[in-house]
């Protein structure tokens, strides 16, 4: 089990990224969130097996159709034991 948050820039927001990664995540197993910052980009915080965790990265890594994923931005974290599901913020 590993935990990991990404920053992803590029032409994330309004491009349903939020809602596909919910999707991707539940299909996987992942728990954790997404959310739209500021600066256009999108943060997610995933925990997950190591497997189900780099398909959801590799998934990131260009989003929806409608997305174009310029950078990610990988972070590793400490296993938040709180995290039971997925959401969008």
């Amino acid at each position: 089990m590993k935990q990991v948050l990404l920053k992803i820039s590029g032409t994330v927001q309004g491009v349903n990224f939020r809602r596909e990664a919910l999707r991707e995540a539940q299909g996987l197993g992942i728990f954790g969130w997404v959310k739209n910052e500021n600066d256009g980009s999108v943060s997610v915080c995933a925990q997950g097996e190591d497997a189900d965790l780099k398909a959801f990265i590799d998934w990131c890594s260009h989003g929806p159709n409608s997305a174009k994923v310029i950078h990610i931005e990988e972070t590793i974290q400490a296993l938040n034991a709180n995290l039971k599901n997925f959401k969008i913020f």
